[in-house]
């Protein structure tokens, strides 16, 4: 029997109620095997139940969210031990055994005879060695409403149905922040609640039936949240380029569930395309697409009417998750692509995946299901970059309109979108091709402000190269330009905080000769080595003419 829960603390105790009706119901049954002749250890052995987080969890168990209640007493018979119902005592002096009664006259309240009630509870016990014998059986003892049963047996005898639950609840002691205890309990069959906090989330454990009979027992909370982490395969790019990205995760013990939530969701800034090319593989076997489902929507931020579109929102619902109950522990691989697209913005492009998935295994699928997350910040930002360039007058330092230069990546020039105003964004691979009739540029002009705003450039060693260079003025020199990232988005260009760094391309007027080692060292050779065979031709000829001279006047 499942059952709805809330923080409120009535609806608790009601899901206690109903929890222990149905636990006492089924030992009833139990109870009809138990030697009559045994007495239980007497009480004060002043045991401890002690009850953890799993090893490396992380949950966090609070005293107050925990409660044990005693069944039952227990009697050591060398290495085996029995039960007994002893002096089980709700408020109003009401026994275990005497809710035996209770059972079996609901049951022919409802139109059994005694015996057949009697014969449904044996009949139960049978299915437990034959299950074909007992369904029928047993599927009628589960209709039962046993919450209703002891409810209406607690008001006949003026007794609240909370007050009787809540009086013999165990409370505990705080153990460190994955730990809690219960101290001084006599030895017993104990039923133990609780819930803990995973992720910043709360989840309800499945309850816990315990024989405490020696002086230390300690056992892990029987509960399991998921986990999730996102990775890309790169940390920076520029507009265009596609991004891989892997989400791992566990399947998580399911214990109690009958049906199970388990949503993968994305969320992914404007300027990431998701590429819809999902694949999943559990415990490294594909998991084929009629499991899940893929769903994409837009994610609209603003006043009704006037919303816009921020980014989109990725949902990979597992169908039929619970059938993967016996595989508790196996890893869930999901792989997904997406481009980061021509409204991508300097800086962080983000995207925060998530896990929804239940959290009560006492839900009774009425209302919506509570559910909880895991925590957001699990994403792969992918960074890209922003370049600013200004011409100027290298002796004045006013700016420069006019000057236009090619930016070369290895030696090809950067297509880029001309956004006006000396603004420019990197083309995307379609653009740069030409396909969607939209011309691109390889010309970077500088406007009248002399400055030059390039987006979505990825990190790297670029060259810019002048090829125009307004009147008046020499051509500058080509200037190398390195983008460096430093993790976390932080960058550099050419050394310096790449949010204010401006690279300064500066212009000289009038003559000016070529600098050393270029082309100009040259020329100057070839003029050198020129004018200094004219002067020796001259020099030789002048002297055959004055030894021809001197020949003529003997």
């Amino acid at each position: 029997m499942k059952t709805n829960f809330t923080n409120q603390k009535g609806t608790t105790i009601m899901k206690t109620r109903k929890l222990l009706s149905l636990t006492l119901a089924l030992l009833m049954l139990f109870g009809m095997m138990l030697p009559t002749t045994m007495t239980a250890l007497a009480a004060g052995e002043n045991a401890t139940l002690t009850i953890n987080a799993p090893a490396g969890s992380g949950y966090t168990l609070a005293a107050g969210d925990f409660k044990a209640y005693k069944i039952m007493g227990v009697v050591k018979n060398g290495d085996s031990y029995a039960y007994a119902d002893d002096a089980f005592d709700f408020a109003g002096g009401c026994s275990f055994a005497e809710y035996m009664q209770v059972m079996i006259g609901f049951m022919m309240g409802e139109g059994f005879s005694e015996a057949e009630a009697i014969g449904v509870f044996n009949s139960i016990l049978a299915s437990y060695i034959d299950p074909v014998y007992g369904e029928y059986f047993w599927d009628a003892f589960m209709e039962v409403d046993y919450q209703e049963v002891f409810d209406s047996f607690f008001l006949r005898n003026g007794v609240n149905p909370d007050d009787a639950f809540e009086a013999i609840a165990i409370p505990a002691v705080q153990n460190g922040t994955g730990s809690v205890k219960f101290e001084n309990l006599d030895h017993g069959y104990y039923f133990v609640t609780g819930k803990v906090t995973a992720g910043g989330q709360e989840v309800i454990a499945y309850s816990n039936m315990l024989t405490v009979a020696q002086a230390n027992v300690a056992v892990d909370v029987k509960v399991d949240a998921p986990t999730i982490k996102k990775e890309a395969d790169k940390e920076t790019a520029k507009i265009g380029d596609t991004l891989n990205y892997t989400l791992s995760s566990k399947v998580p013990a399911m214990e109690g569930y009958e049906e199970y939530t388990f949503i993968l969701h994305d969320k992914m800034s404007k300027g990431l395309t998701f590429n819809d090319d999902v694949y999943i593989e559990i415990d490294g076997v594909e998991y084929t697409d009629d499991n899940y489902t893929v769903s994409v929507e837009d994610i609209l931020e603003g006043e009704e009417g006037f919303e816009e579109v921020v980014g989109t929102h990725i949902k990979i619902t597992f169908i039929d998750f619970i059938d993967l109950k016996g595989q508790a522990g196996d890893e869930i691989v999901i792989t997904y692509s997406a481009k980061l697209n021509e409204d991508a913005v300097s800086g962080a492009n983000s995207n925060k995946a998530y896990i929804e998935y239940s959290t009560d295994p006492y839900w009774d699928g009425e209302g919506e299901e509570p559910t909880g997350t895991t925590p957001t910040g699990n994403g792969a930002d992918v960074y890209t970059f922003e370049l600013n360039i200004k011409s100027i007058d290298g002796k004045t330092k006013a700016v420069l309109p006019g000057t236009k230069f090619n930016l070369k990546d290895g030696g090809s020039n950067v297509k880029l979108v001309d956004l006006g105003g000396g603004n420019y964004r990197i083309a995307t691979p379609e653009e740069a091709a030409g396909t969607l009739g939209e011309d691109y540029t390889e010309t970077l002009e500088a406007p009248a402000s002399g400055e030059i705003n390039i987006l979505g450039i990825d990190e790297g060693t670029y060259n810019l190269v002048e090829i125009f260079t307004p009147e008046g003025y020499n051509k500058a020199p080509d200037t190398e330009i390195v983008i460096e990232h430093l993790g976390d988005g932080e960058y550099e260009v050419n050394g310096v905080d790449g949010t204010e760094a401006i690279v300064i391309v500066e212009h000289f007027s009038g003559s000016m000769l070529p600098g050393t080692g270029g082309i100009g060292t040259t020329i100057f050779y070839i003029v050198g080595i020129s004018l200094a065979l004219s002067l020796a031709a001259a020099f030789v000829i002048r002297r055959k003419r004055n030894a021809l001279s001197a020949l003529n006047a003997k």
